[in-house]
């Protein structure tokens, strides 16, 4: 699981993710202990920040599994082929050291928000008018 400080602010800047997510036991989070314990009953997993360094006193951080099931696709094989020609068509813009939840997040923004990470936030791509 990804618990760098760049997942953390890719995953606290995603306000759609963060905004729709009913937390339930097992999720991993960063942020105040206090608020962690009574928005889940019993959690597996906390991570504790000093939450000065967040704008939000709680932030989910997605595994790859509730990434890959945002993105709703019935057959597995299928989701792996489209995140395939996702990462294929875009390798040039992905950093080569971006961990495997951080392309499943970027995978997601792109597919259900149409947004893509540019200098630390993410952005409506601009959709080009077909010649």
């Amino acid at each position: 699981m990804d618990t760098s400080e760049t997942f953390i602010k890719m995953c606290e800047k995603a306000e759609e993710i963060q905004e729709s997510h009913d937390y339930i036991k097992g999720d991993y989070m960063v942020g105040d202990f206090e608020l962690a314990i009574k928005l889940i009953d019993n959690p597996c997993v906390v991570f504790v920040t000093n939450p000065m360094t967040h704008t939000k006193a709680t932030i989910w951080l997605p595994r790859q599994d509730q990434l890959q099931e945002m993105v709703g696709e019935e057959y597995a094989i299928n989701l792996l082929y489209q995140f395939h020609q996702y990462y294929n068509t875009k390798y040039r813009e992905i950093p080569g050291n971006w961990s495997v939840e951080q392309l499943w997040l970027a995978f997601v923004m792109k597919e259900k928000y149409n947004k893509i990470w540019v200098d630390g936030n993410w952005v409506k791509q601009k959709v080009e008018a077909v010649k």
